[in-house]
């Protein structure tokens, strides 16, 4: 006769992750706190209020004003803006605005949330995997953990806002393990079936967050599968590695149906995220910058190291967010130097070995010349970032130091003392000295921004809709003279009841319409916009070598004068109200009966 488990035997079961947890979280917000006080600033204004952070911002503010992500009314006038040629698949991501939506409409805030809510999230992604996939003791998961929350890429990330919530990274490395393991998914009796709830769950995560790491975790399954069915002479890793693949890839791809069907009804648009496969070398990891301290290090001389190279080295982008830190430097040269000399610890510790070779295969993808070329040639240049799967070998290099740290100390109180030691060491080397740079700057635009187009919202009519000046295509043109990437979004952020002329999709008839109006003297142009509705002109003089005084004196030339000007003078706006003919009741030409 057996008896159900004592309730103490359950609470014992699930105390210790529940702990860990929880100190993971109170650790975690608490640095939050300390690195962002005083938190009125972010609670009021966005963390980042230039170039991409600008497209973070419009994301946001369209899922919760129009309920998703695909089309938007209040911009690309006067069609309005369809803007699934530019797929966002992240849907769980949108679904967090969506839901902060119900409780706010505050755009700002939400996008601050979702930035250092990512921290928490990453950090217990990593915690569980850790724990379960590298079965790493508590306290050596809970520092690995808060080291991998806050990598220096997670600051540097902030204007991608997806991709600086990489919680998908532990759950695809969790899924590699898996297939390498005695019990891989979909075969774990022995035979073909159903997988467990987690590894379904899992392959949802990775597939619903991220494009890129959906990506790079499909690399790395299926190049796990083939080594692991090569080394043990079995074909269960492989199989089980591309029914894992077949699952992600069916979920990525149910992700971009509207996208799909929506170019199916109207016809693809080429002019959209078109990519070059020389863009592949000009993105492409470079494995110095792995171990290069970081450019925003706290201590000035290891920044300026930094410096130095990126002053003289060729192709500096945004592969600088892919310093490792001391830590996992440590790890990353640890499993290169355990795989090129066959150490016996590798076959000892089996996720080790794991470790160690996806860490070969995401090192010989994302190299210049390396694997991600072969792809972009033999299929698709579509991922030509490939640098971005640092935070890929960050994690699996801190967990290889981890697990070399616990078998060298076998004693608890050992483990936690080094644990203890690692964790602060690790924070001083990674967070940046400043995690806001520019912080005034950046409110003190926000706040000025508002007020500008509440003042512009206050003399034209509700709903009516506004040029913006010069025509810029949307999205990924490029920088305008000395305006940044995005800045006509400016205005659409802190509008409630206006149209804009920005935001059409390039390829579509917003955007060809408009194109077609740049081509005319700015005389007729000003017309043509009176005629189709538009109340005026926002001229965005920054944006034009001129800083817009020939723009401004022909629109003089036809009595349209400026009528608002911004706090810094870059914005002005243009009253279009003297070229709209009034409408006539019957014709004053005729005599009257």
């Amino acid at each position: 006769m057996t008896f159900p488990s004592a309730p103490s035997a359950r609470f014992s079961r699930w105390w210790p992750p529940l702990a860990a947890g929880t100190i993971t979280l109170g650790l975690c917000l608490s640095l939050l706190w300390w690195l962002y006080r005083p938190m009125g600033d972010w609670l009021r204004s966005p963390l980042y209020y230039e170039g991409d952070g600008l497209w973070n911002l419009f994301v946001v503010k369209t899922v919760i004003e129009n309920g998703w992500y695909g089309a938007n009314p209040m911009l690309g006038a006067p069609y309005g803006a369809q803007l699934l040629d530019f797929a966002k698949p992240e849907l769980l991501f949108l679904a967090f605005h969506r839901l902060a939506g119900v409780f706010t409409h505050d755009v700002a805030l939400i996008h601050n949330l979702f930035y250092l809510l990512g921290f928490a999230c990453v950090a217990l992604s990593a915690l569980m995997v850790l724990r379960d996939g590298f079965r790493l003791h508590w306290p050596l998961a809970v520092a690995g953990a808060l080291l991998y929350a806050f990598l220096p890429y997670h600051f540097v990330r902030l204007p991608h806002m997806f991709l600086s919530n990489y919680l998908a990274v532990p759950v695809a490395v969790w899924l590699v393990l898996r297939v390498a393991g005695e019990r891989p998914p979909f075969l774990e009796r022995g035979h073909w079936g159903p997988s467990s709830w987690r590894v379904w769950l899992a392959c949802a995560v990775v597939a619903s967050t991220s494009i890129y790491y959906a990506f790079f975790g499909l690399v790395l399954v299926a190049a796990t599968g083939l080594m692991e069915s090569l080394r043990r002479a079995v074909w269960q890793p492989l199989k089980s590695a591309t029914a894992t693949c077949l699952l992600v890839g069916g979920l990525v791809v149910l992700n971009l149906a509207p996208t799909l069907l929506y170019q199916h009804r109207e016809g693809p648009n080429p002019a959209v995220a078109g990519r070059d496969v020389r863009e592949l070398d000009l993105y492409a990891l470079q494995p110095v910058q792995l171990l290069l301290p970081s450019g925003r290090h706290r201590a000035a001389p290891l920044a300026g190291i930094t410096h130095r190279y990126n002053a003289q080295a060729l192709n500096i982008n945004e592969n600088t967010a892919s310093a490792l830190g001391m830590l996992g430097s440590a790890g990353f040269l640890a499993l290169l130097i355990g795989l090129l000399v066959a150490h016996p610890l590798l076959n000892a510790m089996p996720p080790l070995g794991v470790a160690a070779r996806a860490n070969a295969v995401a090192l010989a993808l994302a190299v210049t010349g390396g694997g991600g070329m072969l792809l972009a040639l033999l299929v698709s240049p579509q991922f030509r970032a490939l640098n971005r799967i640092s935070v890929v070998i960050a994690f699996l290099a801190l967990a290889a130091l981890l697990m070399i740290v616990q078998h060298g100390v076998q004693r608890r109180a050992a483990r936690v003392l080094a644990a203890a030691l690692l964790l602060p060491l690790g924070l001083w080397d990674q967070v940046p000295a400043a995690v806001a740079p520019q912080r005034q700057a950046t409110v003190a635009a926000y706040k000025a921004d508002r007020h500008f187009v509440r003042r512009l919202e206050a003399i034209v009519p509700q709903g009516s809709a506004i040029l913006q000046w010069p025509h810029v295509g949307f999205p990924e043109a490029p920088q305008l003279h000395q305006e940044g990437h995005y800045a006509h979004l400016r205005g659409y952020l802190h509008s409630t009841h206006l149209r804009w002329s920005y935001g059409g999709m390039v390829g579509r008839e917003s955007d060809l319409w408009l194109r077609q109006l740049a081509t005319l003297p700015v005389q007729d142009m000003a017309r043509a916009a009176a005629d189709r509705g538009f109340a005026g002109i926002w001229l965005n003089r920054r944006a034009l070598p001129d800083g817009g005084a020939a723009t401004a004196a022909a629109l003089r030339s036809i009595g349209v004068v400026r009528t608002l000007d911004n706090a810094d003078r870059s914005i002005a706006f243009f009253s279009l109200k003297p070229l709209v003919q009034p409408t006539r009741d019957h014709d004053l030409t005729q005599p009257t009966p």
